[in-house]
């Protein structure tokens, strides 16, 4: 009854109907938190978590799975870190006491920035940073983060230099910060400095580089990495030089790798794609040991692309599971080809749909200047964004 309730948004009946229960088990503790969790109400899952009169692994993963899930990974591994903790049973008493304390309100207070820095509300954040009487590492680390993503690279540095100690996430956090913020030198100077940099470190400023089209730099870079054997980084060189029409480059860069995962024959695959060159592209796809469906869905999004549209709907019919893409990928193709009714015919048959099929459907009818089809599937649609509204506006324009 608690999870109906929850599950249906009406969380404040599955709360009076959790603190009816005569007693709760592990269940009835772990279903409350995971309402709360559902419908996003994380202080109070918070608190829930901490009133469990002994906690089980699945306690410790819903909070956990729920910070990262949300980008909170410093607050995931603060909790992380204790869970390693509790594996000693000699600490667990001192150490739940010691959490409940003051670990318990630090943690709560820096979800709660974190939460705010992601919303946009920057002055309340930093309001509840000045009033918290205790503060941690990860307190500093998360209210640089919220300063940095909200284009406050001033107020970030200031706290960085101000920080009791670094770590290296303090570091990353605020060389991300100023590449956010498309401050690459200030970025770089960070860079330097480092007193250690991990694999993260060089992967920001790699892939950064190579986003911007700066690959000289990128290549640089990426000859003073200590350790070659994560794809990471190689993939991030594979897509500056194929995104900037340089596929020989990616090419070689690509079978020099020692260890190609998936990922890397895709991003080959979307190189070629750019570059339009659909023959080598086959070539190279029958070369693939494996492939998944974005391979699949690239390789029809290519041949749209250079106007082959049958090549196109063969290579979608081979597809084994089609996913949302593969069908929106193919739907575009005949809306951008004048065949209206085609993908008409194909969104009816698509087995699910998201927002994204929905906008592209509304898009095409109202191309055609069909816009009583456009207003009417509007008010069909069980979601709307930003995208849909402004298709609707343009119809009339």
């Amino acid at each position: 009854m608690i999870s109906t309730y929850a599950k249906n948004g009406e969380i404040r009946d599955a709360r009076h109907q959790f603190d009816k229960m005569p007693r709760g088990n592990f269940v009835s503790w772990n279903t409350m938190m995971a309402g709360y969790l559902h419908n996003d109400k994380v202080e109070k899952a918070y608190e829930v978590f901490l009133k469990i009169p002994k906690r089980d692994l699945f306690s410790w993963t819903l909070m956990i799975t729920y910070c990262t899930c949300n980008g909170e990974l410093q607050n995931a591994r603060e909790l992380f870190n204790l869970l390693l903790d509790m594996q000693d049973s000699v600490c667990v008493p001192m150490k739940l006491r010691s959490f409940g304390e003051m670990g318990a309100y630090v943690f709560n207070q820096n979800l709660k920035n974190t939460q705010l820095g992601k919303s946009g509300r920057i002055e309340e954040a930093t309001k509840v940073f000045l009033e918290m009487t205790q503060k941690n590492i990860v307190t500093y680390n998360s209210m640089i983060s919220a300063y940095a993503k909200n284009g406050e690279t001033r107020d970030a540095r200031h706290l960085f230099d101000k920080m009791p100690r670094e770590n290296l996430v303090s570091w990353n956090t605020m060389t991300a910060g100023y590449l956010h913020n498309d401050k690459v030198e200030e970025a770089y100077a960070v860079f330097v400095k480092m007193p250690k940099r991990d694999l993260f470190s060089w992967n920001l400023m790699i892939t950064y580089y190579t986003r911007i089209g700066e690959l000289r730099n990128a290549r640089e870079l990426f000859n003073l990495l200590p350790d070659k054997q994560d794809s990471v980084c190689w993939n991030a060189m594979i897509v500056g030089y194929a995104m900037n029409g340089l596929c020989e480059e990616a090419k070689k860069f690509f079978y020099e790798m020692l260890f190609k995962n998936l990922v890397s024959w895709n991003l080959m695959l979307a190189g070629y794609t750019k570059k339009g060159e659909m023959r080598i592209r086959l070539l190279f796809f029958k070369e693939m040991a494996r492939r998944d469906v974005v391979s699949w869905n690239l390789n029809a999004d290519g041949f749209i692309e250079v106007g082959d549209l049958d090549s196109a709907w063969k290579f979608f019919n081979e597809i084994l599971e089609p996913n949302v893409v593969s069908w929106v990928t193919i739907l575009c193709g005949f809306a951008g080809n004048g065949k209206i009714m085609e993908a008409h015919d194909l969104f009816k048959q698509m087995p699910s749909r998201n927002v994204v099929s929905w906008n592209a459907m509304l898009a095409t009818y109202v191309q055609d200047s069909q816009i009583d089809r456009a207003v009417r599937l509007f008010l069909e649609m069980p979601e709307r964004d930003l995208v849909s509204w402004t298709t609707k506006i343009n119809g009339y324009l």
